[in-house]
């Protein structure tokens, strides 16, 4: 994840949010999941955690983005119509 200059008065919250205990939560299950069938993207968790839950800006596919993308129903739809596995996480 690369970090951009994030706009004033949001970087206390965004970094709360990418520190949240759902954040956590989110980061083991990625973890858990790409090891077993995408570990190439591994290095990406970070970024995907932060589009879930509102973190600063980052870098997804060449292009800044910031705020939040996806919840996490959406992302593990697309994680599981890409690897034919489904997503375990408790909330």
């Amino acid at each position: 994840m690369q970090a951009c200059s994030p706009v004033e008065g949001l970087e206390v919250e965004q970094l709360a949010a990418v520190s949240s205990e759902r954040a956590q939560r989110l980061t083991h299950t990625l973890t858990a999941y790409y090891t077993a069938h995408g570990p190439e993207n591994l290095g990406n968790i970070p970024a995907l955690v932060a589009r879930v839950v509102g973190g600063p800006p980052s870098v997804v596919g060449g292009i800044v983005v910031g705020g939040m993308l996806w919840t996490e129903e959406d992302l593990f739809a697309k994680m599981e119509a890409k690897y034919g596995a489904k997503v375990e996480f408790s909330a």
